[in-house]
This record gives C-alpha cells, sequence and structure tokens, in this order.
C-alpha cells in the first residue's frame, strides 16, 4: 500500500512538474511573441552604456555636437555626457539632493524640475558663472511632476504630471509656466482624451485607458508633442492643437525604465533607460 502511495505521488508530482513548465514556456513564449511585434514597432540605431553614477538618469537634453545635458534623481547635478567620446565631460551642481525629474534647455538656460514641482532656472550653466534662482509652483508630490519641455515660440515650459492632475482627473492634462511672468497657467494648456482613436490599441495590449507621462518633449521640426511613459513603456504624439494622433509601444526588454526623452537638430530620437533590468542606458531609435 505504501508503495502505490509512493507511486501515485510521483505520477502527481511529475505531472505537476510537467504541466508548470509547459505554462511558463507558453508564458515565456507569449511575452517574446509579444516584444518581437513590439520591437517591429522601431529600430535601435545606438546604445549607450553609461556610468553608474547615471543609473538613476531621469532626464536628457541636447545640447548639439553630440553633447547631451543629463540629470538623475538623486542628486542636483547637471551631467554633460558626449555621445561620441562615451564619457561624461564636466558635471555642475546647481542644487543639493532631491528627487529630480525634467530638463529643459534653451540657449545658455537650463530648467530642471523636482517632482515636488520646485522649478530650478540655471543661467549660463556652461560657464563659471552658472546662477541658480528657485520658483515653488503649485503642485505637489502627489501630482509627482516628471516631464518639462521648451516652447520657445509661446514663451513658456511644458510641464507634464505623472500622477494626480491638478484639476480635473477625467484627463491628463499638461500646464504651462509663463517664462517671462514666471508663473504657472492654472488651466491646462493640453488635455489628454483618452477616447481618441490614438487610443483604441490600449485594449488590444491589455492595457487601461490612462497615460503618466515620464518625460515630455517637442519634435523640432514637426513640432509635434511627444510624451514618454516608463510603466507600460510606450511613447504618445500630439498634433499642435493637443489632440493625440499617434501612440507607440515599445518591449521592456530594451526599454525597461524609460524615463527621458530628447532631439537633436535634426529630429534624430534619443530616449534614456534608469537602471533596472538592465544598465543606464541612451537609445537612439527611429519609429516606423
Amino acid at each position: 500500500m505504501l508503495k502505490n502511495k509512493a507511486f501515485i505521488l510521483l505520477l502527481l508530482t511529475a505531472a505537476i512538474v510537467a504541466i508548470s513548465f509547459w505554462f511558463y514556456n507558453g508564458y515565456k513564449s507569449g511575452i517574446q511573441t509579444t516584444n518581437e511585434k513590439l520591437r517591429e514597432g522601431y529600430t535601435l540605431v545606438n546604445e549607450w552604456v553609461l556610468p553608474d553614477v547615471l543609473d538613476e538618469i531621469s532626464a536628457i537634453a541636447w545640447l548639439g555636437d553630440n553633447l547631451l545635458a543629463c540629470v538623475q534623481d538623486e542628486n542636483g547635478i547637471l551631467f554633460f555626457y558626449n555621445l561620441q567620446t562615451r564619457t561624461i565631460e564636466d558635471q555642475l551642481v546647481f542644487a543639493g539632493d532631491g528627487d529630480y525629474e525634467g530638463l529643459a534647455v534653451l540657449g545658455e538656460t537650463a530648467y530642471i524640475i523636482r517632482s515636488d514641482g520646485e522649478l530650478f532656472i540655471v543661467e549660463n550653466f556652461r560657464s563659471d558663472n552658472a546662477t541658480t534662482s528657485q520658483y515653488n509652483l503649485p503642485i505637489s508630490a502627489s501630482n509627482n511632476v516628471e516631464g518639462l519641455a521648451i516652447d520657445a515660440p509661446n514663451d513658456r515650459l511644458l510641464i507634464a504630471l505623472k500622477d494626480k492632475d491638478l484639476f480635473n482627473n477625467s484627463y491628463k492634462g499638461v500646464y504651462a509656466f509663463n517664462l517671462t511672468r514666471k508663473t504657472l497657467i492654472e488651466e491646462a494648456v493640453y488635455k489628454i482624451d483618452f477616447q481618441s482613436e490614438a487610443f483604441n490599441n490600449l485594449k488590444t495590449h491589455k492595457i487601461k485607458k490612462e497615460f503618466r507621462p515620464s518625460e515630455i518633449c517637442i519634435h523640432p521640426l514637426t513640432k509635434h508633442i511627444y510624451l514618454l511613459e516608463a510603466k507600460s513603456p510606450k511613447l504618445l504624439v500630439l498634433n499642435n492643437e493637443g489632440e493625440a494622433i499617434d501612440l507607440h509601444f515599445f518591449d521592456r526588454e530594451t526599454f525597461y525604465q524609460p524615463e527621458g526623452i530628447t532631439f537633436s537638430d535634426e529630429g534624430k530620437i534619443y530616449i534614456s533607460n534608469e537602471a533596472s533590468s538592465g544598465p543606464p542606458t541612451i537609445l537612439e531609435i527611429t519609429l516606423q
């Protein structure tokens, strides 16, 4: 009797192992198939593995001549990374430690925003005479600011909130900071409408209709607005009127923590990954 029980137990164990193996491989195969399809939406042109000091890289901005300005979400330091030499050329301390998430550059002025809405304006940031001023915006940590873009023709910064909207939870708003008056415009300048056709594929990808921007940037040629999301890696494109016109999905293997996006003057796309399931990276891609 004991031998029979032991034999039956052995059979059950073998069956459980076989079923688990089948489910795991089917699940893994499903992920691989999904990732392969997602990779069809873009081409990886180049990749830069960054030094450990940029493990928490949260934003990047194009400076020209293969140079990017970078911030990370722990220290108030601007890093200058050279794509050609693959090294950090220089750095500038502009403030103390903090959760710095957004970066935009206009001429010799750099704008950095902390997740709680504190805005830092660093003038002459590439010289020995850099000066920093601060503005406390009516934004809280619960809003979790992660996106900042320069909109020079309209004399403003665009601000993207990752979490709670300032006034309305029925849409995701993009807000503006007037550079002349140094004030936040209370009404959202763009309202992301989740009912637009661009979001139809969210259901196909089994993602609920929401968007949590990790960065925002304006294309230098088309002037379209690009919003990056890290949670479920994707890239939303708005036209000049703020209407959603395209939504690109990214695979998690390559875009494991995409937090920053910038464009070269010619429109090349650069996206930065924080260290997560891989090292911190900058990726140059083209969209299909």
